[in-house]
């Protein structure tokens, strides 16, 4: 993706694998690379992994660290960790 203004030029790119575990259990792994304005490149990752927890219920957690423009004109390391509850009513 590409995001643009009129203080910076930012490209990402990110490729993401999901590997089934055991029966309902997904893991996934993810790298992300982030350029800003064609000169500064770093690199990132995502981390996720879906558990069932009851016969309707699944837990996902997912960990993501990747780099956003910072207010110097560089990229800053940003790190973001959610956790998720689902419930299938049907």
């Amino acid at each position: 993706s590409n995001g643009k203004n009129g203080k910076f030029d930012l490209t990402t790119a990110e490729v993401l694998l999901q590997i089934p575990l055991f029966r309902r259990t997904v893991a996934g792994l993810g790298v992300k690379i982030a350029n800003l304005n064609r000169i500064e490149t770093k690199t990132g990752g995502r981390f996720s992994i879906e558990l069932p927890v009851f016969r309707k219920d699944r837990i996902s957690v997912q960990y993501d660290r990747s780099f956003l423009p910072g207010i110097n004109g560089l990229l800053k390391d940003t790190e973001l960790g959610t956790v998720h509850y689902y419930r299938n009513l049907f």
